[in-house]
């Protein structure tokens, strides 16, 4: 295996969190005492019928993970086809040979690459829904994928994600240091992190007629942190000592920035038209 692809940031670390011949590696959705796997397709789940999505559509997926979401939209929500790309080599390896095994290949064209600098034009005004699953936060320019959405898709085409935002005033609280801090750690541009409404005026600036959201802090992120100390026995036979901390420190981190009113978890939903659909 070629040193770029095991020094990946965004790697196949989570596989061992969820059963076998699942590849999650998202937040997750959690509802009572969910396994990882669950909670991951579930916040698929949550954001599939958020945006809206429903049969015959063409979809384009910005960071496609594993490929287990691309399985819930064409088994869920019976999706015509999927285009998508995900900085991952080892990842996009997996997605590929996941939807060869189910049948899919044919009716998906996926890519190892990064989000900013797809050629938009041959793929302009293609698409029914743009979607990107708890991974828009890493996005090395945001600005410019909500302009590289707009683009693609088609005059009723609709921009869905899972994203992290500023509560109003974070930036002025003393802690917001320590949020700077965990940013450069978890490898998530600061220019990512905004406020609600700085990310709304951010998407009508690019076209984008009707925005709106739903707030799910409570379902993602202190019950990850309460999932991880819930199976801190069994997790301590499966992972070694650096994943285990990784986890560790991720969940104290949202629970710590949830609590302390810095940090929220969202779905949004932007379309081209000017009311919502």
């Amino acid at each position: 295996m070629p040193d770029s692809v095991k020094n990946e940031f965004h790697d196949l670390a989570e596989v061992k969190l969820n059963r076998s011949g699942e590849h999650w590696g998202n937040l997750g959705y959690w509802q009572f005492d969910n396994h990882y796997s669950d909670a991951c397709r579930q916040l698929a789940l949550e954001l599939g019928e958020f945006a809206g999505l429903g049969k015959q559509q063409r979809l384009f997926d910005a960071g496609f993970g594993c490929g287990d979401q691309i399985l819930v939209w064409y088994k869920a929500f019976e999706a015509e086809y999927v285009t998508g790309v995900n900085l991952s080599v080892s990842q996009t390896e997996v997605a590929r040979h996941k939807l060869q095994e189910s049948g899919y290949q044919q009716r998906s064209d996926i890519h190892y690459g990064d989000i900013g600098k797809i050629q938009r034009p041959a793929m302009a005004g293609q698409f029914d829904r743009v979607l990107a699953l708890d991974c828009i936060y890493h996005f090395s320019n945001k600005r410019q994928f909500f302009s590289q959405s707009y683009d693609l898709s088609n005059e009723q085409g609709v921009l869905a994600f899972s994203d992290l935002l500023l509560v109003d005033g974070a930036k002025d609280n003393w802690r917001y240091l320590l949020v700077k801090i965990m940013l450069w750690l978890s490898n998530i541009p600061q220019q990512n992190l905004t406020n609600l409404d700085d990310l709304q005026q951010q998407l009508k600036q690019q076209g984008f007629g009707f925005v709106e959201h739903r707030d799910i802090s409570v379902q993602v992120m202190p019950a990850f942190y309460s999932w991880y100390l819930n199976n801190r026995s069994e997790l301590k036979e499966k992972l070694n000592l650096a994943d285990r901390l990784k986890y560790l420190v991720t969940g104290s981190f949202l629970n710590w920035a949830y609590k302390n009113k810095l940090i929220r978890y969202v779905l949004v939903k932007a379309s081209k038209e000017t009311s919502g659909k």
